[in-house]
């Protein structure tokens, strides 16, 4: 629990509207308690609120509103992790506000999460989704694969097998993929051996930017 004086702030709240969303940081509304986020969230201007767990990073409460629906504030609180997260990404710090990451204690937990990850060991070359799935099957997940292996990685997503999140940089070597979970569908794939082989690069338009 982290407590600043008296004031216990385990929780923020994140919100803001769909068209001014960046993602991270920058959607911060306030830390405290879980009861004065829950009240702030019902009265901020929004489209969508998340109540994130500052200690293990989770969202515990959450809400949204849809284009033709009711105002944020009319909208109750939804329990647990929301799958419909507004993205992340990268962004350059300066000092200043590297010193205000390091007062909220986002630092500690960056530094917390870099310590339990792993380093993906390579894996082998292959020229086919259908090769690149079997191999990812006795990886531990998530897993961060790269160049031509994204590539795969991309093919099989969309073919429905796996789930997985993608950077994608101005050449092919520098692509990445982070594969997150084999689907049921991937599953029955490896059972039956009836995986896509073809593999293509989707277009810069569908892409996220490289951070």
């Amino acid at each position: 629990m982290t407590v600043y004086g008296e004031v216990d702030v385990t929780y923020a709240l994140f919100a803001n509207l769909a068209e001014d969303t960046s993602g991270g940081w920058w959607d911060m509304v306030l830390r405290g308690t879980l009861e004065q986020c829950i009240w702030a969230g019902n009265s901020v201007k929004a489209d969508w609120a998340h109540i994130v767990d500052m200690e293990t990073a989770q969202v515990v409460r959450w809400k949204k509103r849809d284009a033709s629906g009711p105002p944020l504030d009319l909208v109750p609180w939804s329990v647990g992790h929301d799958a419909d997260i507004p993205l992340t990404f990268g962004v350059l710090l300066s000092f200043q506000e590297l010193c205000k990451l390091s007062a909220l204690g986002g630092s500690r937990w960056v530094r917390a999460q870099l310590a339990k990850a792993t380093v993906s060991p390579a894996l082998a070359e292959v020229a086919t989704a259908s090769a690149m799935l079997h191999l990812i099957q006795g990886c531990p997940l998530p897993f961060l694969v790269s160049g031509p292996q994204a590539i795969l990685v991309e093919e099989l997503q969309q073919n429905g097998l796996l789930r997985a999140e993608f950077t994608y940089a101005d050449s092919q070597e520098e692509d990445t993929a982070t594969v997150l979970a084999i689907t049921d569908k991937g599953r029955e794939a490896l059972a039956g051996n009836a995986v896509s082989n073809t593999a293509s690069r989707p277009s810069k338009a569908a892409v996220s930017p490289d951070p």
